[in-house]
């Protein structure tokens, strides 16, 4: 019985520690409309975790989505992050910073950014969450549209040369 206790002692005092967690991901390119997710999870205590992605295209439209997987059970909040903040940087430079769960979107340039997602993971196990992120072009480029009007015009040209020929 008393190694019983003191092992229920050691466990209450691993889970109440307070320790913090860093961790890197790399999403790679996310141009052309790729999507990147992550589901995360932390042990009880703060953490911050990098993500870093690159963009190829001149004009990028980023969408960042987030959920927190909280769980509770009779009561008792076995999974939850509170404090949940994001931030895009590029390099050391702050671009914005959104603060709790849900969507952000930013316009960006061709080059090399990261997330820095940070909180406090509050529940008797720690936390979890998922985090999804990828880049659209708001317009095609120039080379995209001249071929698709050089493409009309032969369509163009073809109709013409049969309406001719009948």
């Amino acid at each position: 019985m008393k190694a019983l206790n003191k092992l229920l002692i050691a466990v209450s005092l691993m889970l109440a520690s307070t320790s913090s967690f860093s961790a890197m991901h790399d999403f790679g390119d996310l141009s052309g409309g790729a999507v990147e997710s992550s589901v995360i999870a932390h042990m009880p205590g703060s953490f911050t975790d990098t993500f870093s992605f690159t963009l190829s295209d001149a004009n990028n439209s980023l969408g960042v989505a987030s959920e927190n997987f909280f769980w509770s059970f009779l009561g008792a909040d076995l999974l939850d992050i509170s404090d949940f903040n994001v931030e895009l940087l590029d390099g050391t430079s702050s671009l914005g910073d959104w603060s709790g769960f849900g969507p952000f979107s930013y316009d960006l340039t061709a080059g090399s950014y990261s997330l820095e997602v940070t909180g406090q993971a509050t529940g008797i196990f720690g936390g979890s969450y998922a985090l999804s992120a990828s880049a659209v072009s708001p317009v095609p480029e120039a080379s995209t549209l001249s071929l698709m009007f050089a493409g009309f015009g032969l369509v163009g040209f073809m109709s013409y040369r049969r309406r001719n020929m009948i």
